[in-house]
């Protein structure tokens, strides 16, 4: 009898474990499809995750600079990866010698892991303490306008659009996006268009501070045109002709390329990651961008307040930078958005923004 009750403790100990894991429908569909032999692209959340939201509110108690507050976020976020990923990291790379595991990458911006591997490693990372939830490392798409009209009156002028938003009249109060930093998420930037290339921060600073792709290229370049036209929605400016068609003229972007071959979405955490700190010293933040714009989604995400897209969003906004997605063109219908773009930490964190 007390052999029985411990087997049944064991079971229900067992299913305790289990059951605090919490696994994505679209990851479990994929495992039940899956060989034995086949690698499995997942992301791995661990449970200990930096308090983000006590910790922005003590920054703001504080009235800490923007300095103070990248500092504290990014160094909190760093000891804490550091702190708490040792054993997975050890089980890993134990896994990788049998070639269990394909490949892994860790991440400090949210304390969690890339992980390609076996389905019966999956299954064992589902079993961990430190593990809170699991998805699969999802493709991301792009949002796409469904039609596109020139609406634009010729050189030497203003996009009607940006009159439309009153962009003009904050031009007439000096705000131009002089001395400002912007960033997409995007297909990456054209180097040579001639509206974009003289505001590329790589001009006057390391490359790898201005431009970053998974790939491991080192200067820019577009692979499908769309992120040289975000970019251009947000900067665009000719010097010789005067057209006009970015919200801060002024300002000088950087940009991350991934939404190309290899859409992954550990992909564009990598690049909200390297946008955090681009010169590796949480000392300084002139190397920041102040906002970060993202034209992609998620289609098929089952959680759209995920921990993985919320834990990494919060973490870019609460190192002082904002974080704006498009509302989509491609929802279910009038005032819809495409997913991964619920997440509503506070009334501005992480904003989405429609078209008119």
């Amino acid at each position: 009898m007390n052999k029985l009750l411990l087997f049944v403790a064991l079971i229900l100990a067992a299913s305790f474990t289990y059951s605090q894991v919490e696994v994505s429908s679209r990851l479990q569909q994929v495992l039940s499809n899956a060989n034995q032999n086949d690698y499995v692209k997942v992301l791995v959340l661990l449970r200990s995750q930096v308090d983000l939201a006590t910790l922005d509110q003590q920054l703001y108690s504080q009235k800490s600079t923007m300095q103070q507050r990248a500092y504290q976020v990014i160094t909190a976020l760093k000891q804490n990866a550091e702190n708490t990923q040792g054993s997975l990291k050890a089980y890993l790379n134990e896994k990788s010698e049998s070639s269990e595991v394909f490949t892994y990458q860790a991440f400090w911006i949210s304390n969690m892991f890339m992980v390609e591997a076996k389905p019966q490693i999956i299954n064992e990372l589902m079993t961990r303490l430190d593990v809170l939830e699991m998805d699969l490392d999802a493709f991301l798409e792009l949002d796409r306008p469904e039609e596109v009209q020139d609406y634009v009156d010729g050189i030497e002028s203003v996009e009607p659009g940006l009159r439309i938003i009153n962009a003009h009249l904050l031009w007439a109060q000096g705000i131009t996006g002089q001395g400002r930093l912007v960033m997409d998420i995007d297909t990456g930037v054209h180097p040579n268009h001639p509206a974009l290339n003289f505001k590329w921060r790589g001009n006057h600073v390391p490359s790898n501070q201005a431009w970053f792709d998974p790939a491991g290229t080192t200067v820019p370049s577009d692979c499908d045109g769309h992120g040289s036209h975000t970019m251009g929605t947000m900067v665009g400016w000719s010097p010789t002709t005067g057209d006009t068609v970015g919200v801060a003229p002024d300002a000088e972007w950087i940009t991350a390329k991934t939404i190309c071959t290899s859409p992954h979405t550990s992909n564009s955490v990598a690049a909200f990651q390297w946008a955090i700190d681009p010169d590796g010293n949480p000392g300084t933040i002139t190397d920041m961008p102040d906002v970060i714009s993202n034209s992609w989604y998620d289609p098929d995400v089952s959680n759209e307040c995920s921990g993985i897209y919320k834990t990494t969003l919060d973490a870019v906004e609460a190192a002082g930078i904002a974080v704006v997605f498009s509302a989509g063109n491609s929802g279910s219908g009038a005032s819809t958005k495409t997913k991964n773009k619920n997440i509503n930490t506070n009334n501005v964190n992480v904003m989405c923004t429609a078209a008119i």
